[in-house]
């Protein structure tokens, strides 16, 4: 990762232990110093991070300041909107959370560019709520929680539809089904560190479960019995799938067979057998209820 950012990095004097006393003040002049050799060197994209930033958050808020003064149009991110406090990584002097920054900080354009692109569509969603580029500048950490935003859709929308608080939800997608739970209308969140593109993070994302069974996986008949991928025709399940047509028996075509899914054209798919129907029926049903099949 040091590589792709290049050398910019500068230590700054200044923190706070654990407990939020501090055992240096923050070095305002040395700061201010750094703050002008990143506007030379013309870079638009700053990530400040401090050890323990959740318990002492002021000191990035004043470090941000400082460096807003010499680059009042570029991207701040502070490491403390982030993640959370995480002990055991910041063991590592807080390497998690400047990792965990320098992921964050690059989104930033990339937001701003898809919200430029859309405001008519943006606009008639028509929610008050809604965030436009302006706030997304004025704080940037925005875009990192859309991570998994997937389920979390799912999840938040079986609770707006239903109307229940407290629920598992099974999200069926073309290769995999996502199971997560409702608590209080929100989404359970996971106690443990996640992973993005291989960076240690501890970011909040939703509690889910993915088992490799979708709408697009391949079902097979062999020697040993009926077999359920792992592979799918995933996006091409239009193109692939016996019931739109194609030549690739899916779980989607033995749902519609079952009578449990209304699309495509039933008719393709009325001629496979019944027993075949229900051993997939079963396999599908164990796959989702044990573990050990994942």
């Amino acid at each position: 990762m040091r590589a792709i950012i290049g050398s910019n990095i500068y230590m700054v004097r200044g923190g706070s232990f654990f407990h939020g006393v501090e055992y240096a003040p923050l070095d305002v002049d040395e700061l201010d110093r750094v703050a002008r050799d990143i506007r030379q060197k013309g870079l638009n994209s700053v990530v400040i991070t401090s050890n323990f930033a959740p318990v002492r958050p002021d000191i990035e808020e004043r470090a941000r300041a400082i460096v807003h003064k010499q680059l009042p149009d570029a991207d701040i991110t502070l490491s403390y909107q982030v993640g959370g406090l995480g002990l055991v990584d910041r063991e590592k002097r807080g390497d998690h959370q400047r990792r965990a920054g320098a992921i964050v900080a690059p989104g930033g354009d990339l937001v701003d560019g898809g919200i430029r692109e859309c405001p008519d569509q943006v606009a008639d969603l028509h929610q008050p709520e809604r965030r436009d580029a302006d706030h997304h500048r004025t704080c940037p950490t925005l875009p990192i929680f859309t991570c998994s935003a997937g389920p979390t859709n799912s999840i938040r929308g079986a609770a707006f539809l239903t109307g229940l608080q407290e629920a598992v939800v099974a999200d069926i997608g073309g290769t995999t089904t996502d199971i997560g739970f409702l608590l209080r209308g929100f989404p359970r969140e996971t106690a443990t560190a996640n992973y993005i593109g291989g960076v240690r993070t501890n970011f909040r994302m939703p509690d889910v479960l993915s088992i490799a069974l979708g709408g697009g996986t391949i079902v097979r008949e062999t020697g040993k019995g009926i077999t359920l991928g792992p592979d799918s025709v995933g996006y091409q399940l239009k193109d692939k799938g016996l019931v739109f047509g194609g030549d690739v028996l899916t779980t989607t075509d033995i749902a519609v067979r079952a009578g449990q899914a209304l699309l495509g054209d039933p008719a393709k798919v009325a001629g496979i057998p019944d027993e075949l129907v229900n051993g997939v029926l079963n396999a599908l049903h164990r796959r989702s209820r044990t573990p050990s099949t994942r």
